[in-house]
């Protein structure tokens, strides 16, 4: 018992240690001095339980599993593939995914993509792999994608340069380091120096070829500095694809993947897109 109990008590300390260390950077990046307060405290705790859940969590989410059909009748809301951040799998994408399917949205499938020794043109092209199968067995022409930090790197690399965008209505990312983030020097591998401020993989992702939504915080402590988590802004040029940024204040990184605020924005933000031609489902 006391083993469990030191070990309990070290996780929760480590995982306090990183937000703390993250918002002191986000602070520093934003040359803003930290202000105690009620607002603050909450939103340190709340990114502190969030990162507590999830660690654990990764453990349920290997592999990446199969489409999830609800056996509700299928809606007129196309399928949604939910993308995973750096880091991460599956298992974090499932409370957003719960939340689609209770809304209405039936056909929802949240993917791990492999991160270990890759890089992000190589998991986008794995991206495509899984919207084939996603298209394949719900018969949906065309998907919407939901992708979590570096997962909608990913997915907008398979849309612009894989031609996904004949397969995409829309893309909806949360806390997507869109310019880059002085925080992967803390990552590991190729593909956190590919987020790096400035990297090829980014430059070459000037301009979105879908509709595009962009869900961020100012106090997003991964995103460094935070306004890196908004789209570009000449992506929005003449006869573009719609472009569009929704800050949401006093909200973590890991903490997105479980807001309501940023559940539903993101419902709405899918809701907009328009509704593809089906063809009948294959079995799962």
């Amino acid at each position: 018992m006391t083993l469990v109990l030191i070990i309990i008590g070290l996780h929760l300390a480590v995982c306090l240690a990183c937000v703390l260390t993250s918002a002191a950077i986000n602070a520093v990046a934003r040359g803003e001095p930290i202000r105690i307060s009620r607002e603050w405290v909450s939103y340190l705790v709340r990114e502190w339980a969030t990162v507590t859940l999830f660690i654990p969590m990764l453990a349920l989410g290997r592999g990446p599993g199969n489409p999830r059909l609800s056996q509700m009748p299928a809606t007129s809301h196309p399928p949604v593939l939910l993308v995973p951040g750096y880091g991460l799998n599956r298992s974090s994408l499932w409370f957003l995914g719960r939340f689609l399917e209770c809304r209405g949205w039936n056909w929802t499938w949240s993917t791990s993509l492999r991160q270990r020794d890759a890089t992000i043109p190589k998991m986008a092209a794995d991206l495509m792999d899984a919207i084939q199968k996603l298209r394949r067995i719900t018969g949906a022409d065309r998907i919407q994608i939901v992708g979590h930090s570096m997962g909608g790197i990913v997915a907008s690399y398979a849309i612009n340069h894989l031609d996904g965008a004949q397969y995409v209505d829309q893309l909806v990312t949360l806390g997507t380091p869109w310019r880059g983030t002085d925080m992967h020097i803390f990552g590991v591998g190729r593909i956190a120096r590919e987020m790096a401020p400035s990297s090829e993989v980014l430059t070459e992702l000037a301009a979105s070829s879908v509709p595009l939504t962009a869900i961020w915080s100012w106090e997003d402590g991964v995103v460094c500095p935070p306004e890196n988590a908004r789209p570009l802004e000449h992506a929005n040029t003449q006869d573009a694809p719609k472009v569009q940024s929704i800050s949401i204040p006093k909200l973590g990184h890991m903490e997105m993947l479980l807001s309501a605020r940023v559940h539903r924005a993101v419902a709405d933000a899918l809701s907009q897109s328009a509704t593809p031609t089906k063809n009948e489902p294959d079995s799962p």
